[in-house]
């Protein structure tokens, strides 16, 4: 069956948990994004008809919100970025479409202080690691490729809510940015893959996974 590859609570006078799936083979879905109202008991698809106008093989790899504006959502796909404007009863390509083709959208991360700045970061087809950039809440993308031939995917991303520093989760490492994707620099290197990073108050957590001598993944936790 798919798979559950985001989770997203949305607040607002309707309060809505969103999850997004991604296929693990030939699966179909009636939507790419679903919404339950009751806290879980029941879903309903919420995609604007992604799904269904696409031959049901549309995914959901990533979701976000803007942290200052409920109503403004976003998906991540392959490679192309949706947004919303509505809590996600519609939603619009704003980088890539339907039929553009690469390794998933891991993660979307809009910026706390409300400058209209926007961090995605994924792999491309041919596993190159990316990230975009949007400077408009999202309506324009720029695509920045700061990192060496050995990487092959950023995991994660977040912004800070004090410095609107950017920090990306990798295989093996944690890098920073302090001038809106420009330019990067190592901020931790380790035996991990940083699938998620989150920036609480001037606390960055890190969390992943490693392999152990027995070959079993193994939890790998970081602070700074």
């Amino acid at each position: 069956h798919a798979a559950i590859s985001a989770m997203l609570f949305v607040p607002g006078p309707t309060p809505r948990l969103l999850v997004g799936v991604t296929n693990r083979a030939d699966e179909t879905t009636p939507a790419a994004v679903f919404a339950s109202e009751d806290r879980g008991e029941t879903w309903i698809p919420w995609d604007g008809d992604l799904a269904l106008n696409n031959g049901n093989r549309q995914w959901a790899h990533a979701l976000a919100r803007d942290p200052g504006d409920a109503k403004l959502l976003f998906i991540g796909q392959s490679i192309s970025l949706l947004r919303s404007s509505d809590t996600g009863r519609t939603w619009k390509y704003v980088f890539g479409d339907a039929s553009s083709f690469g390794q998933g959208v891991r993660q979307i991360a809009v910026s706390p202080l409300r400058d209209g700045r926007v961090y995605a970061v994924a792999a491309t087809a041919f596993f190159a690691p990316i990230v975009y950039r949007s400077e408009d809440w999202g309506l324009n993308w720029q695509a920045v490729y700061p990192l060496t031939s050995g990487d092959n995917a950023v995991l994660s991303v977040t912004v800070s809510p004090s410095t609107g520093g950017v920090w990306i989760g990798l295989y093996g490492r944690i890098m920073r940015s302090i001038d809106q994707a420009q330019t990067w620099a190592t901020t931790l290197a380790a035996n991990c893959s940083f699938n998620s990073i989150l920036q609480s108050g001037d606390v960055l957590h890190a969390v992943g996974a490693t392999s152990s001598q027995d070959g079993e993944p193994k939890l790998c936790f970081y602070r700074s």
